[in-house]
């Protein structure tokens, strides 16, 4: 197994620190704690055993439209990728296990993951001249290509563009992968900010495909650490748990306490996210739309969470433009190329509307200054 370097991770953690405002979040910030009950009975300290996830289990499941058996909750949805790309190459018949089919821009977990248990990655470009659409037949396409592969990994909403596969979308996709004998698995971690509008999971629309998300982005409980693998296959499921029972017993149960009491709560939350994207989607299309005219930016409206991924015209390396905006105006925002898009700039809006107006501004005015320099 080769651990390959997580570069956007990297600069997750230390590059926000220190900016005057920072755009490069793609979840909402922690919830005040009275949201969530008694904080007491949250971190009651006594362990439920090996099956005390069960009160959990049952709530994703409802929530999933599945069965509390065909739910394992993990560490987060970082754990839930981790251990789904170890059990397809541990399973996968013959050689199928060393490729995978993956979407690009992608969040690199996707890739990076099945790559360190030995994955030749082909990827499917999702183009913004197609909205960042995922299309069945190139994905069925690439499968052939590679004469079958253990998976094809996506998102929805997608990481980084914030754009919405539909449900009939999902279910081609799911059943695409399963005539090629793969199985798609999709983390689906950024759909919870749709609320009641939310697309049906992968995992309710095909008996093989498999759903993963967390309660991190929309909920604002990364700090906890919970997600959950969700399939109706329980044979793989079950193959997922014996991994994960190398890793550890249970998550924190102080942590499934917390997520089971976002549960129980779980309007209110919904209500946040849906607020705070609305309110920073407007300002980002705001944005976009008078840079677009100006022949700058192009981009593809996100579809509901706090993110969007708009390519600048006049530059090709945002690596470098992103440095700049960061030296000479104090705002932090996430080059494309961690995401194998060069050119692209990730825009997380999920905080204050007037904070990410002044950031945006600032990315202006270092176009601005670009176009002063040529």
């Amino acid at each position: 197994m080769e651990i390959l370097p997580f570069e956007y991770m990297q600069f997750a953690k230390t590059a926000p620190a220190g900016a005057r405002i920072a755009l490069t979040g793609s979840g909402l910030g922690p919830p005040p704690i009275e949201w969530l009950g008694d904080a007491r009975e949250l971190v009651d300290l006594r362990d439920s055993g090996a099956h005390g996830t069960l009160f959990l289990r049952e709530k994703i499941a409802a929530r999933c439209g599945v069965r509390p058996e065909e739910v394992l909750v993990v560490p987060g949805a970082s754990a839930a990728i981790h251990l789904v790309a170890a059990v397809l190459a541990a399973d996968s018949a013959g050689d199928a296990a060393t490729r995978a089919v993956v979407e690009r821009p992608a969040y690199p977990p996707l890739h990076l993951e099945p790559q360190a248990f030995g994955s030749v990655i082909r990827f499917v470009d999702r183009r913004l001249e197609d909205a960042f659409g995922l299309d069945p037949q190139r994905v069925a396409s690439a499968l052939s290509a590679l004469g079958g592969a253990s998976a094809v990994w996506t998102t929805n909403l997608h990481n980084p563009t914030g754009i919405a596969l539909t449900a009939d979308a999902m279910e081609e996709l799911a059943e695409t992968a399963a005539r090629a004998g793969s199985r798609f698995v999709c983390c689906e971690i950024y759909n919870e900010f749709l609320g009641a509008q939310r697309i049906p999971y992968a995992a309710a629309l095909h008996p093989k495909a498999v759903t993963l998300s967390s309660v991190t982005k929309a909920f604002g409980l990364g700090a906890i650490r919970v997600g959950w693998i969700v399939t109706r296959d329980r044979a793989f499921l079950a193959r997922c748990e014996q991994a994960f029972d190398h890793i550890d017993v249970n998550c924190a149960m102080p942590s499934l306490r917390i997520a089971a009491a976002l549960f129980d709560r779980i309007e209110r939350f919904e209500q946040n996210a849906r607020q705070t994207a609305t309110a920073g989607r407007e300002a980002f299309l705001e944005w976009a739309l008078k840079e677009s005219t100006k022949g700058r930016v192009e981009f593809a409206p996100p579809g509901g969470a706090v993110m969007a991924f708009p390519k600048l015209r006049d530059v090709r390396d945002t690596l470098t433009f992103a440095r700049r905006v960061r030296a000479n105006h104090g705002v932090q925002v996430t080059p494309g190329e961690y995401f194998s898009a060069p050119g692209y700039l990730r825009i997380g809006f999920g905080i204050d509307p007037a904070k990410v107006q002044e950031g945006l501004a600032a990315v202006s005015a270092e176009l601005d200054a670009i176009r002063a320099e040529c």
